[in-house]
């Protein structure tokens, strides 16, 4: 949904209903979505459009991946992360990003062993660059994820106060007790099994991520 559609079609909840007749149809559209549905759930009030369909609001979850060089663990994450948003039906609520804490790389393609590792399990990453985390990437976006504990501290160095909480492991959001914290391991001085082991490891840390997100969380759900 983009700021014109919103701009004059706010609609408060708690009871208060907003300008009903200046509501575009994506506002339709949103009370699909998996938060708006939890919203509805959990007894928040809602307008309706003049056809009688909930007008929810579904805020924007923006998501950064990171990793070292944006070459390997973090590209899988966003691809990964791309095709379950689609899937689920999550484009609404969930963008995705990622980026290196160093910036060698910029602007190459994932390692080609990362990019065979993500395309046979059906994700491909061939189109992303490699891009250096920036400042503004903590004001910018509402999660920050670190593929290892490395990355966290490094980012929790460079973090101002205000936004440390957006700062966690992807893998707080594992479903799996045996992965569920872990660090993502580097793949790069290794073999393909290492390739596939972050594909596997992200896929898991990814869908908990979602789970969390349509739940109308960011923070990761204890299993």
């Amino acid at each position: 949904m983009t700021g014109g559609q919103l701009s004059g079609a706010f609609v408060a909840f708690g009871g208060h209903l907003g300008p009903q007749e200046q509501l575009p149809g994506a506002w339709e559209d949103c009370s699909t979505c998996p938060q708006a549905q939890n919203e509805l759930k959990i007894g928040k009030g809602f307008a309706r459009t003049a056809g009688g369909i909930p007008a929810i609001s579904c805020p924007m979850t923006k998501v950064m991946f990171v990793c070292t060089g944006n070459i390997c663990r973090s590209p899988t994450a966003e691809g990964v992360a791309r095709k379950m948003v689609s899937d689920r039906g999550l484009g609404q609520i969930v963008e995705v990003a990622s980026s290196g804490m160093i910036s060698f790389h910029r602007g190459e393609a994932p390692d080609p062993r990362t990019q065979k590792a993500a395309r046979k399990r059906g994700y491909d990453i061939s189109r992303q660059r490699a891009r250096h985390i920036d400042p503004m990437d903590f004001e910018e976006f509402d999660l920050l994820l670190a593929l290892d504990r490395s990355h966290l501290q490094e980012m929790k160095e460079m973090c101002p106060r205000e936004h440390q909480h957006k700062l966690h492991l992807l893998m707080e959001y594992g479903r799996d007790g045996s992965n569920r914290g872990a660090d993502v391991p580097d793949p790069y001085y290794g073999g393909p099994q290492g390739f596939d082991l972050v594909v596997s490891m992200v896929e898991e840390g990814v869908r908990g991520l979602l789970d969390a997100i349509a739940a109308g969380s960011m923070a990761p759900i204890r299993w």
